[in-house]
């Protein structure tokens, strides 16, 4: 067991009965199905299908995973389908990375919607998965804060930031209305959990005008959790203090 958990550190979430089912079931994938929760982070399955391999021995059959589901029945499709072939620790190890691949493909592309889609976000936000809207969000509003306080630097008054804080209070007022709309469940929380973040936001904002923040290096814009997009790693990168 101890051997398994070392390839697939997330083993080590799982009981030793719970790893003893998964292992004594190695060549059914599906018996995976129960315990993904556990591993992963709101996994809740994997969408699986039957498929032919061609070796040189002949036929054989497998599986592959092409789609992840949450609880909230949010499913993202994966960049590719996943083989789920050989020992189980091994393809959970392909499956981990072909997560990360993935949402960070879908990042991207939520980051660029988004600056797209500045004015509509109500329709942005039901085009990409949840958590890849907060952080997309997130990033864009460091990047609208780091600009503003480089204006009120310059020009020595908060104007800047209080025309950041009136489209902020716009964009919030977007949102409530369209959760008073009719959205599906899974619309709901999405705009629900980005509405509590903006909240949140435009709070720090209203803070950084009443101390009269002129310059981002300064404390109460460097104690915050701000995201960037790096483009030297081309990841995302998040930064407290310094």
């Amino acid at each position: 067991l101890e051997t398994k958990r070392q390839i697939f550190p997330r083993f080590y979430f799982l009981s030793n009965d719970d790893l003893l089912e998964i292992l004594g079931q190695s060549k059914n994938p599906e018996a995976v199905q129960p315990h993904l929760k556990k591993c992963f982070d709101n996994i809740k399955s994997l969408t699986m299908a039957k498929i032919t391999i061609h070796e040189r021995t002949g036929l054989t059959q497998t599986f592959e995973a092409s789609a992840m589901t949450s609880t909230d029945a949010e499913t993202v499709q994966l960049a590719g389908a996943t083989v789920l072939d050989g020992p189980v620790e091994a393809w959970l190890c392909d499956i981990e990375k072909n997560m990360r691949t993935t949402l960070k493909e879908e990042l991207k592309k939520c980051k660029a919607n988004l600056r797209r889609m500045l004015n509509k976000r109500d329709k942005w936000v039901k085009e990409h998965p949840g958590q890849m809207c907060i952080t997309a969000s997130q990033i864009q509003w460091t990047a609208d804060v780091s600009k503003g306080l480089g204006l009120v630097k310059d020009r020595g008054d908060q104007r800047p930031l209080k025309s950041l804080k009136r489209k902020q209070i716009a964009m919030l007022n977007k949102f409530s209305e369209a959760i008073r709309g009719n959205l599906s469940k899974l619309q709901r929380v999405k705009i629900g959990s980005l509405v509590t973040i903006e909240v949140h936001a435009r709070d720090i904002l209203e803070k950084l005008i009443k101390t009269k923040v002129a310059d981002s290096s300064a404390f109460e814009w460097l104690s915050q959790l701000r995201y960037y997009w790096d483009r030297e790693i081309d990841d995302c990168v998040v930064r407290q203090t310094n």
